[in-house]
């Protein structure tokens, strides 16, 4: 099924529109694999013994830890050095410039 509404066949290039239907032939080809696959593993697990780690009956391989300190070290470099404080004040101060447009364009209408 190519789900092409009629507007857009009618707009589109025939190139575009083989491009479409080979897209949406992959697309349903992909869907049909995940169902039998789906199935089959159903199928398998049900007469397992033993019921395997899903990481491994899908073939995902176990990710390393992350090293959190590092991604927090190369941020500091990255961010500038800002205190809690002057985070505040700079909040505080973008808040009242907003405000005051909003009182000159309220004015203005």
């Amino acid at each position: 099924m190519l789900d092409l509404c009629p507007d857009r066949f009618w707009l589109i290039t025939p190139r575009l529109l083989l491009t479409e239907m080979s897209a949406a032939s992959r697309r349903r080809t992909r869907q049909e694999e995940t169902i039998l696959t789906a199935g089959w593993l159903a199928a398998v697990v049900q007469r397992a013994k033993t019921i395997p780690d899903l990481d491994v009956a899908i073939g995902r391989r176990p990710r390393a830890p992350r090293d959190v300190d590092f991604y927090l070290d190369e941020m500091k470099v990255v961010l500038p050095g800002t205190t809690m404080e002057e985070w505040a004040a700079r909040v505080r101060e973008a808040r009242q410039q907003q405000d005051a447009l909003r009182r000159v364009s309220a004015n203005a209408i």
